[in-house]
């Protein structure tokens, strides 16, 4: 990888990474400096590609003559897995992955960076095609963003070409989510965009909070454990010195929460990485459970009976709970609305016979009103 500025003044075949690839193979690449040349083939990763280019990406500014792509300025060989979020700028055929192909494969890509080209030649992922194949290729379409004088931003994917059904731009927004995606896949049609972690796939997505990150380039995977507070009514909430992590972490500053406030019954919180991170296993931070309710018959009122009933021979109620119930003090926030559902699964405990003080059970107890997901409560009462 590559994190300084590398500047090829007078010459072509410049790259992040390396300048020229005739054969062979880089994997895991990254660049995250400014990348510049006079002359033609700049790229944030190679300038020049005959070779195969896996799981790449970069983030630094790349600006040349002609042919400049934020990940290889010329392609003739195979780019699989890649993206940029680097501004890209240059005279001619600019692209945000690939400034040019003119032969080659490329697949599984996608450009949220800036770019911008004097000419016409000017894509959101590559600026000119004479050849080669690409497909799975998105660049985001709506970013604002003011060129240079006499620059042009791109209107398609690729240059001049029209948009295809799997080669478009899309909504920043919609590329953050994995639906967008569908259409990557393996050699047996499984997604290769994943939403849970250690997936084995080659790209995780934070899903509404990143676009999609290779997992190849991850510093790990880490099994995160939230925090688990019972309903109070109140506000909860969780910030990142509240959770376990497996293995623990010893840098957290590329890891974000969002969405990390909840008032109701349920999980809260998104936990999510960027590229220079973790793939997380389990990313909801904050579970907020029930609070269990305590209920009590009310049998007697001085010396009358709540629940009487003739004798038929059976120890079955004649009488629905109805409201013949108390729940324990303090036990109901104030202001909340919950009571027990409508009832009529009611026994004697002891036998059938005539007598007075005898033991009642409800069986199939639940709860009703505005409130009632917010607390749980014994089966039987």
């Amino acid at each position: 990888h590559n994190e300084g500025m590398v500047e090829g003044t007078g010459a072509g075949y410049v790259g992040g990474v390396v300048g020229y690839i005739d054969s062979g193979t880089i994997t895991n690449a990254y660049n995250t400096g400014t990348i510049s040349g006079t002359d033609f083939n700049i790229g944030g990763i190679a300038g020049y590609n005959s070779g195969t280019i896996m799981n790449a990406y970069n983030t630094g500014t790349v600006k040349g003559n002609t042919v400049v792509g934020g990940i290889v300025g010329e392609n003739g060989g195979t780019i699989t897995n890649a993206y940029n979020t680097g501004t890209v700028s240059g005279t001619n055929y600019v692209g945000g992955i690939v400034g040019g192909e003119y032969a080659g494969t490329i697949s599984n890509v996608y450009n949220t960076g800036e770019v911008s080209s004097e000419e016409a030649d000017v894509g959101g992922v590559m600026g000119e095609t004479l050849g080669g194949t690409i497909s799975n290729a998105l660049w985001a379409n709506d970013l604002s963003y003011t060129p240079a004088a006499g620059y042009n931003k791109p209107t398609k994917a690729v240059g001049k070409v029209d948009d295809t059904a799997t080669v478009k731009g899309a909504a920043l927004a919609d590329m953050k989510k994995a639906t967008t995606y569908d259409s990557w896949t393996d050699d047996s049609s499984n997604k290769i965009v994943a939403t849970t972690g250690n997936a084995g796939t080659a790209w995780r997505i934070y899903e509404g909070n990143t676009t999609p990150l290779l997992t190849s380039l991850f510093k790990g995977v880490i099994t995160v454990t939230g925090r688990t507070v019972e309903y109070n009514g109140q506000n909860q909430t969780v910030d990142i010195s509240q959770l376990t992590f497996a293995p623990a972490l010893s840098d957290t500053s590329h890891i974000f929460l969002a969405n990390s406030v909840g008032r109701n019954v349920g999980a809260y919180g998104s936990l999510y990485s960027d590229q220079q991170g973790y793939d997380f296993v389990n990313t909801s931070t904050l579970t907020i459970s029930p609070k269990t309710l305590t209920a009590t018959l009310t049998g007697k009122n001085g010396t009358t009976y709540t629940f009487t009933k003739a004798y038929d021979g059976t120890t079955s109620m004649t009488q629905a709970l109805g409201n013949n119930y108390i729940f324990a003090a303090g036990d109901v926030i104030s202001g909340d609305v919950v009571s027990i559902a409508a009832n009529n699964n009611g026994v004697y405990t002891d036998n059938k016979n005539v007598a007075n003080d005898k033991a009642i059970k409800f069986t199939g107890i639940t709860l009703t009103g505005a409130d009632a997901g917010n607390y749980t409560i014994a089966g039987t009462l």
